[in-house]
């Protein structure tokens, strides 16, 4: 049995299928995109912020010898970093912008700078570790005799990245839209042969 040549095939549901299943599959692929774009920068940044502390740390370890206690806290300060440097007498230098939440530095009770005593050897540093508070990274080290605690907050990473995801959301549906049309237009002009 053949088909006459009057009866036409119906593609409306053909089509409306085609076009589902490929914008289906284009929301899972934005999907992925958008959480893969969002994790990546959110570990990227907060790892540059833990790094500008631990840099900071490296530079005044280096210095500490070297510049007088008020020289170190400004050279430590600024770009983001807040600087805490309690010296063994209990002098409280500070600088950079104030970090909201940041732990605060305390004299220590033993001004003496050698933990092992005389003719002991000092026992292992401790690794640097910064500790991340809410939105509060930080570093709370002993410096010789004296405390320093180096913050910094990613309110304003945070900021950043609620604006990226904005941005990726506005995107992936102007994707959407242009796809679907671009899909509807495409999928009806190949089926179009077997409507003839």
């Amino acid at each position: 049995m053949s088909a006459s040549p009057d009866v036409r095939l119906r593609t409306g549901s053909l089509r409306r299928r085609l076009v589902v299943s490929v914008m289906a599959l284009l929301v899972v692929l934005l999907a992925v995109l958008s959480v893969t774009v969002d994790a990546v920068l959110r570990s990227r940044t907060e790892g540059q912020l833990e790094q500008r502390l631990l840099d900071r740390l490296a530079v005044a370890r280096a210095l500490e010898d070297q510049v007088p206690a008020r020289d170190l806290v400004e050279r430590l300060g600024g770009e983001g970093v807040s600087v805490v440097l309690v010296t063994s007498d209990g002098t409280r230098l500070t600088a950079g912008p104030g970090v909201e939440g940041a732990p605060d530095a305390q004299p220590t009770s033993d001004p003496s700078p050698a933990p092992g005593g005389p003719g002991k050897p000092a026992p292992p540093a401790a690794r640097d570790t910064v500790i991340q508070q809410g939105d509060v990274f930080s570093i709370d080290r002993q410096l010789g005799s004296s405390r320093l605690v180096l913050a910094t907050d990613a309110g304003g990473l945070r900021q950043t990245l609620a604006q990226v995801r904005v941005v990726l959301a506005v995107s992936s549906l102007g994707v959407l839209a242009v796809a679907a049309f671009l899909v509807g237009a495409v999928t009806r002009r190949l089926l179009r042969p077997s409507t003839r």
